[in-house]
């Protein structure tokens, strides 16, 4: 979970990944990635103020954007949201309206947002080198390198690196110069600050798995429940798992099933879970209230949630019934069909009979006339 305060200490006008009362000194703001406890703030009135009234900036991946902008209580901030290449380097100048009055600004009581706010007071028009670059951890996920005149700053935000990996990160090394003691053609840049989120940090856990090791051992597991006929696995993944599933399913199609979704067995969920939730309001309802008006509301109110609910088991079954209907026609049509062929054959045969009763009675007729 994230809990810095946001404000980097080498460019305090920056906020990343917190958006709160003591971060409206700064005139530019990141997020890492959409998680809940990296947007602290971003939803409340008072911020989206502050943005408008300085024309403030908000970096985030496109990824990161597209989601922002579909979610209802961050709609109002879109015009100030930003999106930045990924891998690709690019230039910001920092602005700031007035950095002594942002040091005296209410809500920075803690002692480190008022040692960060008074270590360092970047110049106006400073230019910074930013460039943002995947972090493995969720869709959208960036880590933010920033390189200027007070330091090399890398904030990492929730992070899933192995040992190894940080050579694909090119933008953290630089070649290498006849003054550097090391053989190796690239080095790695020099970080004056570290802003590292450990989310999978725990003292008992000395060693993380890879992806590859995790979805191998997944895969067995998997596998095993599958081949004890004794057993029914139902196995339910989450939305942040699509690596995962997409690596099972190309790996061990055989027994990868996905459910539809079915709306009449949800309907009826929903009814239920609103009969209750209204049930246990009733009861609260005449047990905490003692006004006359209100002892008989838990019974009108009951008595309209399951009416409610009869009109959504009435419309399911109706439903469901229409679907069964629609299959019936068929075989209606077929058997109009076989009684048509039917009644032609007994029109034929009753029409032979005729035939062969006229000409018994003409035989009987001649035989007379012969007598």
């Amino acid at each position: 979970m994230c809990t810095y305060h946001g404000i980097l200490e080498e460019y305090p006008l920056i906020s990343i990944d917190s958006f709160e009362t003591h971060n409206y000194t700064s005139t530019m703001f990141f997020i890492t990635h959409i998680h809940m406890d990296h947007l602290v703030g971003l939803e409340r009135p008072e911020f989206g103020k502050y943005v408008a009234k300085i024309n403030a900036p908000i970096y985030m991946s496109e990824i990161s954007k597209q989601l922002l902008s579909t979610m209802a209580p961050y709609r109002h901030l879109i015009p100030y949201f930003k999106s930045v290449p990924i891998d690709q380097p690019f230039a910001l100048t920092i602005q700031s309206n007035d950095p002594v009055q942002a040091k005296k600004k209410e809500g920075a009581n803690h002692d480190s947002i008022k040692n960060t706010l008074s270590s360092h007071t970047p110049h106006v028009g400073e230019t910074i080198l930013v460039t943002c670059f995947g972090s493995g951890h969720c869709p959208g996920s960036v880590m933010v390198w920033i390189e200027g005149e007070h330091g090399n700053v890398l904030f990492t935000g929730d992070f899933r690196l192995y040992r190894g990996q940080t050579k694909r990160i090119t933008h953290l090394h630089r070649r290498r110069t006849d003054d550097d003691d090391k053989d190796e053609t690239y080095i790695f840049k020099p970080i004056e600050n570290l802003y590292i989120d450990m989310t999978f940090f725990r003292p008992d856990i000395l060693h993380i798995p890879t992806r590859e090791v995790s979805c191998e051992a997944l895969i067995l597991w998997i596998k095993g429940l599958i081949a004890d006929k004794s057993n029914t696995a139902n196995i339910y993944f989450k939305t942040r798992y699509e690596t995962m599933i997409d690596e099972i399913e190309t790996r061990s199609y055989e027994f990868f099933i996905i459910k539809p979704f079915s709306l009449p067995c949800r309907l009826k969920q929903l009814a239920n879970v609103v009969l209750l939730i209204l049930m246990l309001g009733a009861v609260y309802t005449h047990y905490i209230l003692h006004d006359k008006f209100e002892r008989m509301a838990p019974g009108l109110v009951f008595s309209l949630l399951l009416l409610t609910r009869l009109i959504i088991h009435r419309q399911v079954a109706q439903r469901e019934k229409g679907l069964s209907a629609e299959k019936k026609p068929m075989k209606s049509e077929e058997k109009t069909e076989d009684e048509d062929v039917e009644q032609e054959s007994d029109d034929q045969e009753s029409q032979s009979d005729d035939e062969d009763k006229q000409k018994a009675t003409s035989d009987k007729k001649k035989e007379k006339k012969n007598k």
